[in-house]
């Protein structure tokens, strides 16, 4: 229960950086009206891939380094 209990609060505290990393990196590469159609669908996208990537990484260290 311990470690599944680090897993939740350190999967909650990494979900906004890696979703701000994502998404400003994907930003960078568009031009303004290239970024103003696709909006949406990178917001959606680097949710998505920073949900992934978090939990991923969560239960990797909670099982492997805990």
């Amino acid at each position: 229960m311990y470690k599944l209990t680090l897993s939740i609060i350190l999967f909650l505290c990494l979900v906004y950086p890696v979703y701000k990393l994502i998404y400003a990196l994907s930003v960078r590469k568009l031009s303004q009206t290239e970024f103003e159609k696709n909006k949406r669908k990178l917001q959606k996208k680097s949710i998505f891939l920073g949900i992934i990537i978090s939990f991923s990484f969560s239960l990797l260290y909670c099982f492997k380094v805990i």
